[in-house]
C-alpha cells in the first residue's frame, strides 16, 4: 500500500508566499505608522502648487523652500509638468508654458533640506542647497 501525500514543494511554496505577505504587511504598517507616505504626498503636492504659484507671480522671484526631516532618504523628480516623490506623483497646470528643465535630487535623511526655486522671466530653475 502506497501512501500518497502532499508534495513538499507545495508546502515550501506556501511558506514562502506567507512570509512574503507578512513582510509586505509589516512594511505597509511601518510606512503608515511613521507617516512617510503622507509626507511624500504632501511634499509632491506642495512643490507642484508652489511652482504653479511662482510661475503666475509677476517679476523675478526666489523661494527658499525648507523641508522637514525625513526618516529615510527621499528622491524628488521634477519633470516638465509633474513633481514626483516616488511612488507619489502630482501634476501641476499642464497649460502653462513653463520652461523647466528636468531635475532630480535626494533629500538627506535626518537633516532639514532647502530647495531653492528661482523664477527669472519665463524660466524656473530648481536646485538643492
Amino acid at each position: 500500500m502506497n501512501k500518497r501525500g502532499v508534495s513538499p514543494v507545495y508546502w515550501i511554496l506556501e511558506t514562502v508566499f506567507a512570509i512574503a505577505v507578512l513582510v509586505i504587511a509589516i512594511n505597509m504598517a511601518y510606512s503608515a505608522a511613521t507617516g512617510e507616505q503622507v509626507r511624500r504626498i504632501v511634499l509632491a503636492k506642495d512643490l507642484a502648487l508652489t511652482i504653479d504659484t511662482l510661475y503666475a507671480a509677476p517679476g523675478d522671484i526666489t523661494i527658499n523652500y525648507a523641508t522637514d526631516k525625513f526618516y529615510e532618504e527621499q528622491m524628488i523628480i521634477i519633470t516638465n509638468n509633474s513633481v514626483s516623490v516616488p511612488p507619489e506623483t502630482y501634476s501641476f497646470t499642464p497649460d502653462l508654458q513653463i520652461k523647466l528643465s528636468d531635475t532630480s535630487f535626494k533629500l538627506d535623511k535626518e537633516v532639514a533640506n532647502n530647495i531653492i526655486i528661482t523664477k527669472k522671466g519665463d524660466e524656473i530653475e530648481i536646485s538643492k542647497e
